[in-house]
Order: structure tokens, then sequence, then C-alpha cells
């Protein structure tokens, strides 16, 4: 492949593929099942894209290519699914193409599919927690009541107390 540089009137050989030299996302944090993480991947050189890439996630999600052909990064977007969990988000293996597709550059390069080692988990602290919290000891409830514990009239306060296996955030209660 080759490109005409019209700024010496030559021509130059481009035979160097592009390479992905970074993968983030766009926030951080914990997240739960079905919220959409985008993901960015980096190029060293403008790409552009035929088929439909996608990315294998340590969860066993995958995330799909969505945008970016004619850019140095690609966004693809992440679907958290039921029972992906995972400490760290990562890739699971390299950027995969389905239908015989390919990423190129203008001169019909085409890019190395290999992400870099640990590059999301190094670039983002994304935790992923699909589990709903269960209540580890059996729940109490008392009233401020001072002729009995145990009963409640009108203005008194209650108190609900419980355990949960992990943290959780302050709960409502209606009676």
């Amino acid at each position: 492949p080759c490109t005409i540089n019209n700024t010496g009137g030559g021509v130059t050989f481009d035979k160097t593929s592009p390479t992905i030299t970074d993968i983030s996302a766009n926030e951080t944090g914990f997240f739960k099942q079905d919220k959409v993480i985008t993901l960015q991947v980096t190029f060293s050189e403008t790409v552009n894209v035929s088929g439909q890439p996608f990315i294998e996630l340590n969860t066993g999600g995958k995330a799909n290519y969505f945008d970016g052909a004619g850019g140095d990064t690609l966004t693809f977007k992440y679907t958290i699914g039921v029972d992906e969990n995972t400490i760290s988000l990562d890739c699971s293996g390299d950027l995969n193409l389905s239908g015989g597709g390919s990423i190129f550059d203008a001169a019909g390069n085409v890019t190395s599919l290999l992400l870099p080692a640990n590059s999301l988990s190094g670039n983002t602290n994304i935790i992923i927690d699909t589990i709903a919290p269960q209540i580890i000891t059996g729940s109490t409830l008392s009233s401020s009541n001072n002729l009995s514990g145990s009963l409640a009239k009108v203005d008194d306060t209650l108190t609900l107390s419980f355990t949960t296996d992990e943290p959780i955030l302050d709960p409502t209660v209606t009676f």
C-alpha cells in the first residue's frame, strides 16, 4: 500500500500497520446489571472499520463496536448482564472481528488485534456486582414507645436493625 504525498510531489509507502496504544473507560466505580459502560480503544493512527469488532471481557460479557471509524479512537459499548461479576473489569482476550471484517489505516494496512495486557484494569477501577446483598443476621424492629419496645404509636421512632453480607445504601422502609 502507498499514499501520494501532495506536498513534495513524491510517493510515500506506508507499510506500518496501526497498533492499539490504549484501552480505557468513560467512568470508574461500582456497577450493577443493565448498566452500559463505554470503552475507548486508541490506535497509533486513524483507522477505518469493516465488520463488527468486539472485545471479550473477564466477566464473560463482551463490548461491541459502536463508533469511531475515521479517527484514532474506536468506541465500544458493554451492557452488564446477569451474573457478570468482577472486582476489576479487564479484557479476557484480544480485539475480535466477526464476519471477516478488519480494522485498517488509510493505506489499507490491517491493524494487529493484540490488546495491551492489563490495560483496561490498569487504567480504570471498574467493579461489577450483579448479586443482590443478602441479610445475614435476622432483622429486629423496635419502638421508642416507653410502655413497650415491641409496640408503636403515632410519633414513635421505629428502629429496624439487620446485617448484610456487603455494604448497602441506607434503606427506605415503608409501613
